[in-house]
This record gives structure tokens, sequence and C-alpha cells, in this order.
């Protein structure tokens, strides 16, 4: 079995939003896993991926890290 592939996205305010919208739009509606405030969550019908809720910064500084495969953040970043 292989690893999942892990997608970082912002975990709160307009990007977030936007960003939920765009991958929607996408067929690829994400939703946090257990309650709102959790920062994980799910791809829906798409096994494999998981979806990490964090904060701008703290996404492009995992990347670098290699802790996630793919994140969305502010062009600021």
């Amino acid at each position: 079995m292989s690893e999942p592939l892990i997608v970082a996205v912002p975990s709160k305010g307009r990007l977030m939003e936007d960003t939920l919208d765009l991958f929607t739009s996408a067929n690829l509606t994400i939703s946090k896993a257990g309650d709102e405030r959790g920062y994980s969550g799910v791809m829906h019908n798409m096994p494999g991926v998981e979806v990490a809720f964090m904060s701008a910064a703290e996404i492009t500084q995992r990347l670098r890290e290699g802790t996630v495969d793919i994140g969305v953040t502010g062009e600021d970043l």
C-alpha cells in the first residue's frame, strides 16, 4: 500500500473558502473530519488523499520540508 497524497489547505478565512470552492468546482469536495475546528479533512470520492487544514505560513514550511505533497496558499507567501 502506498502513502496517501496529502493536500494542505488554509484553515480559516476567505482563502479557505475560496480554496474549498475551487476544489468543489472540480468535483473534488473537501470537508473537515470530525468537528468544524479540526485540522484534518477528507476529499470525497478520492481514496488515498488526505487533507490537512493549516495556516498559510505553515503550508509553505511543510511543502519545503516535504511533509505535504500539494498546498494552496496566497500570493504573498
